[in-house]
């Protein structure tokens, strides 16, 4: 809806409802972290009822190419919940999450050569019974801090999201985003360790327009910071705190009042693109992009006033992506492969030695299609089909890994349309996932799913009710994980 519009009591009403249900419910939000390279998952387009269709910044997040996608003002408010049943984990794993966001976006034309848009998500990540790690997720760090006790930990913490780009004339786009965040956590039994962490990310574009609006033509370069501090109050002598070099190796840290591990990111990335549309007058069009990115980290620990160098490591990587695309009026297919090499090494500070090495090589390769049928259905197909090299050896613990995995999954449903104003629609997904070393009892996870949801259109904006439910089933394993969620849209 046009923004000179102004609120009505439906919309104020419906504002109150958002605001009780996001304290009502424990929803689920993946917390912003800086990492390599712009996460993308065709399978959930970034804003629902298909605002828009696959375009250039969805696929390289350059900020130049915002306002070629997003053409209209919109006002996003998205309520979500989810809880997690993780009846088999891994050792450092919590048995079960409960998670809520709240999640608020504008998009506003301000001229015709200028987009601002801006975003504020509030979420709250429960994790219950997190088993002796002090770590959000101790399998994402080479250097963990851990302790001996079992208890519930909340992340909680606003994230924060501004976008501006700008047309120096019909051929020439620039773009600048900033995503910033806090968190806190604090574990409820002794040691009580309390987390704070911040990140902040800062992505600036140009791209090329052609005259004719088929071609364009791209370069992103990106900067993350993420600082984390994690400080643990020690009283009695059994909740000993250790650092974890790699996974098989740790140091029990000196006996003292208060342990303080920090933890410093810093990384860059460029990016590349280039997009063809309406090949030779035809339908067809291509997307390219191509991303090199490296982050270092320095963890020290020791007492709060005095904490020494523990680890160093450092991630390369580059990333390949193609988009081979038709859209008509009837039809919106969408075939992607992407190519990630992944380059790791670390080293404990007190040594000038490796003390492990871990290069990922993944492929990925999927299918999207969209079918719209006599103006009443609407039919979704998908798959992607994956591969993981994973070669991991960490020297001192005389540990390798060399492994290929492979993953599958598919996707099929479709939307009904009632009446002018209403749609129901229903989606569901099957799939294998082979894991990795952490997970040493089971060679594969069978995962089956089903989505749910309701649309409406009133004259203040549309809503959207969704519920979903996942089961993860490991083989040999006589235990599965379970997901369920529900999640509300309102767009205006």
């Amino acid at each position: 809806m046009n923004s000179k519009y102004k609120k009505n009591n439906y919309i104020i009403l419906l504002e109150f409802f958002a605001l009780i249900s996001v304290l009502s419910f424990l929803n689920l939000s993946h917390a912003y972290e800086s990492e390599l390279f712009f996460e993308i998952d065709y399978f959930n387009p970034k804003f629902h009822k298909e605002y828009v269709d696959y375009n250039m910044y969805d696929i390289s997040g350059n900020p130049a190419f915002y306002s070629q996608a997003y053409t209209k003002n919109l006002n996003l408010y998205q309520i979500s919940a989810n809880r997690k049943l993780n009846n088999y984990h891994r050792y450092f794993d919590a048995e079960q999450n409960d998670n809520m966001a709240f999640n608020l976006q504008w998009i506003r034309q301000l001229s015709k050569k200028s987009t601002l848009a801006t975003g504020i998500t509030y979420y709250q990540n429960n994790q219950k019974n997190l088993e002796r790690s002090l770590e959000k997720n101790y399998y994402n760090h080479y250097f963990s801090f851990t302790d001996t006790t079992i208890g519930n930990v909340v992340y909680k913490g606003p994230k924060l999201w501004v976008l501006y780009d700008y047309s120096i004339n019909k051929n020439i786009l620039l773009g600048l985003a900033l995503n910033y965040r806090v968190e806190r956590g604090l574990k409820d039994v002794y040691t009580e360790c309390e987390t704070i962490i911040r990140d902040i990310d800062i992505n600036l574009g140009i791209g090329y327009l052609s005259n004719s609006k088929n071609t364009q033509i791209g370069l992103s370069t990106r900067y993350f910071n993420r600082q984390a501090m994690y400080e643990a109050v020690k009283e009695y002598l059994e909740a000993v705190n250790n650092t974890w070099f790699g996974y098989h190796l740790f140091l029990s840290e000196n006996p003292r009042a208060t342990n303080r591990k920090n933890d410093y990111r810093e990384g860059y990335e460029v990016g590349i693109q280039l997009e063809q549309n309406h090949i030779l007058g035809s339908d067809f069009g291509i997307r390219l992009s191509g991303n090199f990115g490296e982050f270092k980290n320095k963890i020290k620990v020791g007492s709060p006033s005095n904490t020494q160098p523990r680890g160093y490591w450092q991630r390369s990587a580059y990333q390949i992506l193609t988009n081979l695309y038709y859209q008509t009026k009837k039809i919106n297919s969408q075939l992607y492969m992407i190519y990630n090499n992944y380059s790791d090494w670390a080293k404990p500070k007190d040594y000038n030695v490796l003390i492990l090495e871990n290069s990922d090589i993944q492929n990925r390769i999927g299918w999207i299609n969209k079918l719209f049928l006599l103006e009443k259905f609407q039919i979704d197909l998908g798959f992607e089909l994956s591969t993981i090299n994973t070669y991991y050896e960490e020297f001192a613990a005389e540990f390798l890994y060399n492994e290929i995995r492979k993953s599958n999954f598919f996707m099929g449903g479709g939307k009904f349309k009632i009446n002018p104003i209403s749609s129901f629609y229903l989606h569901g997904n099957i799939g294998s996932v082979e894991p990795d070393f952490h997970w040493p009892d089971t060679n594969k996870f069978n995962i089956m799913g089903i989505k749910l949801g309701y649309e409406r259109q009133f004259l203040f904006g549309n809503i959207d009710f969704c519920l979903n439910y996942n089961i993860l089933t490991p083989d040999n394993v006589d235990k599965k994980n379970e997901e369920f969620g529900i999640e509300i849209y309102f767009l205006q």
